[in-house]
């Protein structure tokens, strides 16, 4: 599941790279009009202006442009992301937030023990577990684990494609509790029993979930890509609610997540949209193609084929079969339609 993270000396000249980082944030890609125009259907007498901002070329170099994106991630029947909140040591700029451990193995260090090393203030908690979630895990192989920026004052945990939001009852569950819960949960074929300690509630039935990888302590790809990519949604959705009523019909949310895989192929995105089967996996996707991104599939439902990794709504995609992004984004169309023809018998 994980990647060999890239290693990095301590040269000046990279150390000068990685400064400049934060400035280069601010530096503005204006949409065109025209493309703006399309991507929310305005009307022809609307002006709107959005500016996203680039990608540090020295970044950009280093994501692979050559491989195919189809296929290149595993079949997972259940992604588990658990909360942790946005934090990050108090020595790393705000815009390196999703400053996770390059391994589950160290989250052990941020567990119970964080407490006693580092006080009160502790520089990183994995989640509200008082229990250490890495040291317990124990998932099936095709099960997908990522930390997530979701905000909770206990333990929680948010099950795709179920869309089931799963609670503990205590804000500091013991590890039995967790082992129990992630013997019942983390497989992938059964339906779990019922537990006393959690709830399960069904996330509302018009929500988005998006979770985009900005694992910088793992790749710094997808640190600076990730960022720019969380906060460039975030305010597009914002500043585009009052123009399109789809997107006020629509509970979207933008996570940052931990390692799914694929730093290369940076910014990697997971979409889930109500009533998918499986998640929709992007890759290379840069600001500038947010617009494309929500209006074709966090809207339409659809697939665009040249970011496409794998997954497909109605949860008939295999790796195995090889399909091509024009074969993806077609059957994503077809399965669309119908879907609304029979709504409308």
């Amino acid at each position: 599941m994980f990647a060999t993270p890239i290693r990095r000396g301590c040269s000046t000249a990279g150390r000068n790279s990685r400064l400049r980082f934060a400035s280069l944030y601010s530096e503005p890609y204006r949409i065109p009009l025209q493309q703006t125009t399309r991507a929310l259907q305005f009307t022809t007498s609307s002006t709107v202006h959005f500016e996203f901002p680039l990608v540090p070329a020295d970044v950009l170099q280093e994501v692979d442009q050559k491989k195919p994106l189809a296929n290149s991630v595993n079949l997972y029947a259940r992604h588990f992301a658990v909360s942790s909140g946005e934090y990050y040591p108090r020595s790393y700029h705000a815009e390196f937030r999703y400053n996770w451990p390059s391994t589950t193995k160290e989250d052990i260090q941020y567990g119970p023990a964080a407490v006693e090393t580092f006080g009160d203030s502790p520089p990183f908690k994995l989640s509200q577990f008082l229990v250490d979630w890495a040291t317990a895990l124990k998932p099936n192989k095709d099960v997908m684990y990522t930390k997530s920026s979701y905000e909770s004052s206990t333990p929680c945990i948010h099950v795709y494609p179920d869309n089931l939001k799963i609670t503990f009852t205590s804000p500091s569950p013991t590890l039995p509790q967790i082992q129990q819960f992630q013997s019942e949960w983390m497989t992938a074929h059964r339906s779990p029993q019922r537990l006393d300690f959690i709830t399960v509630d069904p996330l509302p039935s018009n929500a988005v979930h998006i979770y985009i990888c900005s694992h910088r302590q793992r790749d710094h790809r997808c640190g600076v890509i990730g960022n720019l990519l969380i906060s460039s949604m975030r305010e597009y959705l914002k500043s585009s609610t009052d123009i399109d009523p789809r997107i006020r019909e629509l509970d979207i949310e933008v996570f940052g997540c931990s390692h799914v895989g694929g730093h290369k192929y940076a910014g990697n995105m997971v979409i889930y949209r109500p009533h998918w089967k499986q998640g929709v996996w992007y890759g290379r996707v840069q600001p500038k193609d947010i617009p494309l991104i929500v209006e074709k599939t966090v809207l339409e439902g659809t697939i665009v084929g040249k970011f496409w990794r794998g997954g497909l709504p109605s949860g008939r995609w295999d790796p195995k079969e090889h399909i091509t992004a024009d074969e993806a984004e077609s059957r994503a169309t077809e399965e669309l339609e119908d879907a609304r023809c029979a709504c409308a018998k």
